[in-house]
């Protein structure tokens, strides 16, 4: 009974460091990548300025998420050091994540190389179904190991706008059409994440120290 007790307060203890939403707001900045460089295919744009695009809003997103949270998250939840089941399995998401990102690589290069080799690739649909099995396989690796269902959302969002992009041809049937479906899903993807991090903010109050203990925290490290 003490065991399930300690597993429970454990579990309990790492979702809360999933609270802050740092997790949603970054798949909100991907969405609004996404729809940048979609905007970018409507305007006869060099390659480089895709790439350099997209690595600076990337960029930008990271270092967003790791300020808000090293300074207003990690501030409210300390640092909690977790089992060795639970270091486990934060390394196989580690390498679950690697095998994705290996596999989508692989399916890049496979799609480039399609006519040289050829490799018959499906249809819209059959194109479709890959795209979202590449992006609902993590997504569900890390819902699972950060027991955080809500990240099935964000996997949908992307699926959503994928089938109206590859099936529907979006693009080609609504000027700016692309914009307009990664763009509508980013606004649901940073919502979600916005409020989260709002209400962690509200509900997790940043712990107040003593005025009596900094002095003397003050006093230990001059001696």
């Amino acid at each position: 009974m003490e065991s399930i007790r300690l597993r429970d307060i454990e579990r309990k203890s790492w979702r809360s460091q999933q609270q802050g939403g740092l997790i949603d707001i970054q798949f909100g900045i991907m969405l609004v990548a996404a729809a940048v460089l979609a905007a970018l295919d409507e305007i006869p744009m060099a390659s480089w300025v895709r790439i350099v695009t997209l690595s600076v809003i990337a960029s930008f997103g990271a270092a967003l998420t790791y300020w808000m949270r090293k300074r207003y998250v990690l501030p409210r939840l300390g640092r909690v050091k977790f089992s060795t089941d639970r270091v486990r399995r934060t390394r196989m998401m580690g390498i679950m994540l690697a095998a994705c990102v290996l596999l989508t690589s692989s399916l890049v290069v496979l799609t480039a190389l399609s006519n040289r080799l050829g490799v018959a690739l499906p249809g819209d649909v059959g194109a479709w179904l890959v795209i979202s099995a590449v992006i609902l396989v993590p997504v569900a690796g890390l819902a699972f190991f950060l027991d955080c269902p809500r990240l099935f959302v964000h996997g949908g969002l992307f699926a959503v706008v994928e089938f109206l992009h590859v099936v529907v041809h979006l693009p080609t049937r609504v000027p700016f059409g692309g914009v307009i479906a990664y763009g509508a899903a980013a606004c649901v993807s940073l919502a979600v994440g916005i409020g989260v991090y709002i209400h962690f903010l509200r509900v997790v109050p940043r712990p107040v120290v003593p005025i009596g203990e900094d002095a003397e925290e003050g006093a230990d490290e001059a001696n």
